[in-house]
């Protein structure tokens, strides 16, 4: 599993790039140079895959409108789909001519080629990252979409700078979809991908997608034992341990067979109450605790709610024991009652009160999802039977999912401090990609003395001009 986030890969690729807009975009060595475009095309390649996968625009080259030049509104109103037909518009190399791993030459010593294979290697894993993260911000807010278009873009700009260079050297002839490379041409990419990245720019909040990291594959519960409850500075760990035990259990890519059932959720439940029961009355008897008595009520109410709204729960047939999940929540039980979170010192009753917080937000979180899975096995008795009990489903839009809702997305007040990830590099790309021309002399601007021709639409007059003042 990758534990890296989103940030530090982004950081990786931008001081990559930077350093290849710089520098030469070819090592000295011939023999490197089909690392160097097996390298530029698997970057095109997950350019394409993020853009399919992560913004859902599925544009291709033959579509008319990838023909037609790129108009100022339609970048201001679709501005990835602009940058989808960008990438789309790249030569591509054959796949008969890519090099497996195998085969490649292997020069550490060689800078360029270390560059190339590092940003191919960054932009896989940080694909990889966004693929399987929980939650994705980027899909339903608009700062955080707007910083990891921004960081697509910059990537866009970075590949027609260096394919300039590519071109001129003539390492992409026998590369499909080769057009003449003209200079306008060129220039007219990256005042595309320039626009987009700082339109995004403006709006993009990068702490918000910057912490995506990559969810657990299978359930943790296979990697690590029960933590035994020996001493009370042993509870606030053992409720982290249980923490990791659920966690698979409330994410979209659990590839294990193993589901929540009703009667270990319950069982969690109910002797978790205990423990916020007893925390509360922990925190209540210090006096410089008292500022900290409202957030552990409101953690005790939303608990009460939940459990009062899954009274009743039931499996339908025989469910899965989860051995480690009750193991660890019987140690933690066995603590409270022999009086350890009393034994607490004020500094480590809010350790427990935080760990305690985050271990009822998984819960609620995978009580909720097994509740909506549509094969789910969990019922519970419909009120107004005559005859006999009738049991049903909970509905998605019930009582019970607001109330593990609201549980699960609880922050309190006082909360950790959130890691700050630096985009020191991306910005230094920003810059290099600024102070960078298209070409060595800029041909398309236009020349001082030039007449500008009257844009007016065909059979409108022109405006009859002044005559000069006498």
């Amino acid at each position: 599993m990758i534990t890296t986030p989103y940030g530090e890969q982004a950081e990786r690729i931008a001081a990559a790039l930077a350093d290849l807009v710089r520098g030469p975009a070819l090592p000295d060595d011939p023999r490197l140079r089909p690392v160097v475009l097996t390298s530029r095309d698997v970057v095109i390649g997950a350019l394409r895959d993020r853009l399919w996968n992560q913004f859902r625009v599925h544009v291709k080259n033959t579509d008319p409108a990838a023909s037609t030049s790129v108009k100022f509104d339609a970048l201001l109103r679709e501005p990835i789909i602009e940058l989808g037909y960008l990438v789309e518009q790249f030569p591509r190399m054959d796949p008969d001519d890519r090099l497996a791993p195998g085969d490649a030459p292997n020069d550490p010593t060689d800078p360029v080629s270390k560059r190339w294979t590092t940003t191919a290697n960054g932009i896989l894993v940080a694909n990889h990252v966004l693929n399987t993260a929980e939650p994705e911000p980027w899909r339903t807010t608009s700062a955080a979409h707007a910083a990891l278009a921004s960081d697509t873009a910059q990537i866009v700009e970075a590949i027609a700078v260096l394919d300039q260079r590519l071109r001129t050297a003539d390492a992409l002839n026998s590369h499909t979809n080769v057009g003449p490379g003209h200079p306008s041409d060129i220039a007219t990419a990256r005042l595309v991908a320039a626009s987009v990245e700082r339109f995004a720019h403006w709006v993009a909040n990068h702490h918000l997608v910057d912490g995506a990291v990559t969810a657990p594959i299978r359930p943790t519960e296979f990697d690590r034992p029960v933590h035994l409850v020996r001493v009370p500075q042993d509870l606030a760990p053992a409720q982290r341990s249980l923490e990791s035990f659920l966690q698979p259990m409330a994410h979209r890519n659990l590839q294990a067979p193993h589901r929540l059932s009703a009667s270990s959720a319950l069982a969690v439940a109910h002797n978790q109450g205990n423990v916020v029961a007893r925390l509360h009355d922990r925190i209540a008897a210090s006096a410089e605790l008292q500022a900290e008595l409202p957030r552990a009520g409101q953690l005790h109410a939303l608990l009460d709610d939940a459990l009062y709204a899954t009274r009743g729960l039931h499996d339908t047939r025989t469910p899965h024991i989860h051995p480690l999940l009750r193991g660890q929540q019987q140690e933690i039980s066995v603590g409270v009652k022999n009086g350890q979170v009393d034994a607490l010192s004020d500094l480590e009753a809010m350790d427990l009160l935080s760990a305690t917080e985050s271990t009822l937000g998984t819960w609620a979180a995978a009580v909720r999802r097994e509740i909506l899975r549509d094969s789910t096995e969990l019922r519970v008795m419909r009120r107004g039977a005559i005859d006999g009990p009738l049991y049903g489903r909970l509905t998605p839009e019930g009582f019970a999912i607001r109330v593990l809702t609201a549980l699960a997305e609880y922050k309190p007040v006082v909360g950790e401090p959130t890691p700050d990830f630096s985009t020191e590099a991306r910005s230094q790309l920003r810059d290099t990609l600024t102070h960078t021309p298209p070409f060595e002399v800029v041909e398309a601007w236009t020349s001082p003395g030039r007449h500008h021709a009257d844009r007016r639409p065909p059979g409108q007059k022109s405006t009859p001009q002044r005559e000069p003042r006498r």
